[in-house]
C-alpha cells in the first residue's frame, strides 16, 4: 500500500513540530525569568509532592531551631547565675572558716558575719533570677517568685514541689526534648534543706553572743556540701548545652541537604536551561528550514 505525502500533511507536521519547540522554548523561558522549574503542583505532581514534604520538614527545622536557641540561653543564664551563687557560698565558706578562729576581735567578727548575711541575701535574689518572664528556678511554676526570704534568714519556697512535674522541656529534633530547667528545691531548699537551710542555720548560730566556735565549725560540711551541690548542678547544665550543640550541628546538616534537595527540584539550573534553550531553539528553526525546503523545493514538473 502506498501512502502519498501531501503538501498538506507536511506542513501540519511541520507547524506541530514547531509549536512544540515553541511551546518547550516558552516553558524555559518562564523557567529562567522566574528561577523555577514550574508555578504550580499541577505542572509537576511528584516533585511538588516532594517539595511540600521537604517544606514540612524544614519547618520543623527552623522551629527546633529557634527551640535550641532559646533553650541554650535559658541554661547559660541559669549556669551563670549558679556560678554567681558558688562565688558567693565559697566566700560564705571562708568567711565561716574565718569566724572558726578564736583569735578574731569581737569587731572582726561582727564584719564577717555582716558580710556573710549580705552574701546570703545576694544568694536569695540569685534563686529569684528571671529570663524573658520566667522563674527559672520556679519548676513549672514560672510566674511567682520561687523564693521569699525575710529578715531572719527565713524561706519559704513558691515552686514546684518534689512529686509534681517540675522540668520545662523543649524539644529540640525528632522525639528528642531538653529538660532548660533544674530541680531548684532540692538545691536552694528551704529552712530545713539545700543552700538555704545551711546558711540559716549558720545565720542562727552567728545570731549567739559569744561566738560559739564549735558550732561554727560544725557547719563547714553543710557549706561545703552546698557547693558541691551547686558544682553538681553546673556540670548537669553543661552537658545539656553541650547536647544542644551537637544536636543544633546535626539539624543545620539536615537543613543544608533538604535545602540543596529542594533547588535540585525546584530551582532552574540556569546553564542547563539556557542550553536547552538553544537546543529547541535551533530545533525549531530547522523545522522551518526544512518543511520550507519540502514545501517549495523543485516537484516532478521542473524536470519535464
Amino acid at each position: 500500500m502506498v501512502i502519498r505525502v501531501t503538501n498538506q500533511m507536511m506542513s501540519r507536521t511541520m507547524i506541530s513540530n514547531a509549536n512544540n519547540a515553541m511551546l518547550n522554548m516558552y516553558k524555559i523561558q518562564n523557567q529562567i525569568s522566574t528561577g523555577k522549574k514550574f508555578l504550580n503542583a499541577a505542572e509537576n505532581p511528584i516533585d511538588a509532592s516532594q517539595i511540600l514534604k521537604m517544606n514540612t520538614s524544614l519547618g520543623q527545622l527552623s522551629d527546633w531551631k529557634l527551640n535550641i536557641g532559646t533553650a541554650k540561653e535559658e541554661l547559660n543564664l541559669t549556669y551563670d547565675t549558679l556560678n554567681g551563687v558558688l562565688d558567693n557560698m565559697q566566700r560564705i565558706n571562708e568567711l565561716t572558716v574565718r569566724l572558726a578562729s578564736a583569735a578574731n576581735s569581737e569587731g572582726t567578727n561582727l564584719a564577717l558575719i555582716s558580710e556573710i548575711n549580705e552574701r546570703t541575701k545576694t544568694v536569695a535574689s540569685l534563686a529569684n533570677t528571671q529570663f524573658l518572664g520566667v522563674y527559672i528556678f520556679g519548676g513549672t511554676n514560672t510566674l511567682n517568685n520561687p523564693f521569699d526570704i525575710d529578715d531572719a534568714m527565713n524561706v519559704t519556697y513558691n515552686g514546684t514541689v518534689e512529686g509534681e512535674i517540675w522540668e520545662r522541656r523543649t524539644e529540640i529534633n525528632f522525639n528528642e526534648e531538653v529538660t532548660v530547667n533544674v530541680y531548684a528545691k532540692n538545691l536552694f531548699g528551704d529552712n530545713t534543706e539545700g543552700i538555704f537551710a545551711t546558711v540559716k542555720n549558720l545565720n542562727d548560730i552567728l545570731a549567739i553572743d559569744p561566738v560559739d566556735i564549735m558550732a561554727i565549725n560544725a557547719s563547714l560540711q553543710p557549706i561545703q556540701d552546698s557547693i558541691g551541690k551547686v558544682v553538681d548542678a553546673m556540670s548537669i547544665i553543661s552537658s545539656r548545652v553541650s547536647r544542644l550543640d551537637s544536636v543544633a550541628d546535626l539539624n543545620m546538616s539536615m537543613t543544608t541537604t533538604l535545602k540543596s534537595s529542594k533547588a535540585n527540584l525546584f530551582e532552574t539550573d540556569i546553564i542547563e536551561a539556557t542550553s536547552q534553550y538553544a537546543l529547541y531553539q535551533t530545533a525549531m528553526e530547522a523545522t522551518f528550514k526544512i518543511g520550507s525546503w519540502m514545501l517549495n523545493g523543485p516537484s516532478l514538473l521542473n524536470y519535464i
